[in-house]
């Protein structure tokens, strides 16, 4: 999993390479149009659309597959209802819309985890094939391999700013182009690019301090 987040090309994370395709954005805001209108089986589109790559992003930042789903419902239906009131300002994509949208469910669930005092225990090799690593299907061996490929994983996103780490999981893990991370985290897009530029820096110096003291 590494290898897929961090090896690959950054030349495609800083945007040099060809991004999230934006051939849907047209039609979430049609489909959100016809929610408007009465046409509620309209968002099945939008939620077809966008579910494999919110769970992916919420699943790797809750860490448990099964508590993700229950928040891609909960957001979904959040959502559902916004479009209903005609919420949706038209200012942001549909999908950096429900990004952000989706990080408001994470804080919540991490603040109702601290409020009761316990912690997860998370399904990480289910985490991990949500996020699009390889399944660990095949075996116990490989199930364990993924699960600590997904550990360290998080291992080396914990290490970054919070900052810096958030518009790298938005990149890496939601596929966002610059301007949709701009739009979910309310930052300028130059302010994005720097974030991701030092969080892709620093990622990079934690690769070659491990590979030195391996």
């Amino acid at each position: 999993m590494t290898g897929g987040v961090f090896r690959s090309d950054s030349s495609k994370l800083m945007g040099r390479g060809p991004d999230s395709p934006g051939d849907s954005a047209a039609a979430d805001t049609a489909a959100l149009a016809a929610v408007r209108a009465g046409r509620r089986d309209a968002f099945d589109g939008i939620v077809s659309r966008h579910k494999a790559g919110l769970l992916a992003y919420i699943s790797y930042r809750v860490g448990d597959v099964h508590a993700a789903e229950d928040l891609l419902q909960e957001l979904f239906l959040r959502a559902f209802r916004e479009a209903c009131r005609g919420s949706f300002a038209g200012r942001s994509t549909v999908r950096s819309w429900l990004f952000a949208m989706a990080g408001n469910c994470v804080i919540d669930y991490h603040r109702a985890i601290a409020r009761r005092g316990t912690v997860p225990a998370g399904d990480l090799e289910d985490a991990a094939a949500a996020a699009d690593c390889p399944s660990p299907a095949a075996g116990p061996a490989e199930a364990a391999a993924v699960a600590d490929e997904f550990r360290r994983v998080r291992s080396i996103m914990d290490q970054l700013p919070a900052e810096q780490r958030a518009v790298l999981e938005l990149k890496a893990m939601g596929g966002l182009t610059f301007a949709e991370i701009a739009e979910a985290t309310g930052c300028p897009v130059p302010t994005v690019k720097s974030r991701m530029r030092y969080a892709l820096d620093h990622v990079k110096k934690i690769l070659r301090q491990e590979a030195h003291n391996d």
